[in-house]
């Protein structure tokens, strides 16, 4: 179904995750909804991590299976996507030093030098891009970004809107970034305008789980949705099998980050920014689920950038890059930690 004029949060009519309990049912439920008497009961897409399946569904059919000991619970799809932040609360002083990101990850100490190149460079870890697609040609990725797969109905195997690229080269950029010698691969879950459901992001999730080398892998997820049970309990599958998941705070100061999914997840690690001098950026989504603060507005980033307008595109996970590129590089000195803290 169309979501061109829909809002972030917003239902998807008839469209619902239905999360099973024993996975011995799910071909028996399979069955169940294409055989059925209704024109409205659609399988759309079955899920292996959480033992779930994405359906359009009547309300009837809604409450029969609601009643069904075999499902654990029911969630209306609803639509996710990203949110720019408020112009008025992004700083325009420029930085002293277009690698003073780099400079605050290896110091503790404001202004103080540091190396462009880290001892550890991400070599042999993989980043997974769960975004809106990554230009998997730029230069700033010399050959190590790849494209995994595409969850949009519809569209191209690229980066139609510009976020995916750039929070891929926060993360692995050959010139300003922290794991320079990270893999990245290309999962696409929001289209040309930055909006997706929560089905599409679950599909992508899904396909990670079954892809990623524990003790080898990093996921980043942007934020921008309401609470999901079905994300969080796809994240929790993550964390459990050692694969870290690393999601933007958010960019509303109105709107608190634990009330979203996967923000607000124990098992997610949730990120914000910071300016040059330490101070958090006005932008961020408060909340105490947020686990840490790390360097954004980097100035030097308009290296990456991929269509005219792709610097404006940036959330707080995108103005957070070397968060998400430092698990890389703790990963490749801890590869048997079955968590990144």
């Amino acid at each position: 179904m169309s979501i061109n004029k829909k809002n972030i949060g917003d239902v998807v009519p008839g469209e619902f995750i239905i999360v099973l309990k024993d996975g011995s049912f799910v071909q028996k439920f399979q069955d169940k909804v294409n055989s059925v008497d209704d024109h409205d009961a659609k399988l759309l897409t079955a899920y292996k991590a959480i033992l779930a399946c994405c359906a359009t569904l009547s309300t009837n059919m809604v409450q029969e299976f609601k009643n069904d000991d075999n499902v654990a619970y029911i969630e209306q799809v609803r639509v996710v996507g990203l949110k720019l932040p408020d112009a008025s609360l992004v700083t325009t002083a420029m930085q002293p030093d277009d690698l003073w990101n780099l400079n605050r990850v290896c110091e503790r100490k404001l202004g103080v030098k540091c190396p462009s190149h880290a001892p550890a460079t991400g070599k042999g870890i993989t980043e997974y891009v769960v975004d809106t697609g990554v230009y998997t040609d730029h230069q700033e990725f010399n050959g190590r970004a790849s494209w995994g797969a595409n969850f949009v109905p519809n569209s191209e195997d690229t980066d139609e809107y510009g976020h995916g690229t750039y929070v891929a080269g926060t993360i692995g950029g050959s010139t300003y970034c922290v794991a320079k010698e990270v893999s990245i691969v290309s999962v696409k879950v929001l289209d040309a305008r930055g909006s997706g459901t929560i089905a599409n992001v679950l599909a992508g999730l899904d396909w990670v789980v079954k892809n990623a080398i524990p003790g080898k892998s990093v996921v980043d997820v942007p934020g921008g949705g309401g609470k999901s049970r079905a994300i969080d309990d796809i994240i929790k599958r993550l964390y459990n099998k050692s694969i870290p998941v690393f999601v933007a705070a958010g960019t509303d100061p109105s709107h608190n980050s634990g009330d979203g999914s996967p923000s607000g997840s124990p098992y997610a690690y949730t990120v914000a920014s910071m300016d040059w001098l330490d101070q958090p950026s006005r932008f961020n989504s408060p909340g105490k689920n947020v686990d840490i603060f790390c360097t954004g507005l980097n100035p030097g980033l308009e290296a990456i950038e991929v269509y005219e307008y792709l610097s404006k595109n940036a959330t707080s996970g995108s103005l957070s890059g070397d968060l998400k590129g430092m698990p890389n590089l703790i990963v490749y000195n801890n590869p048997n930690e079955t968590t990144v803290a």
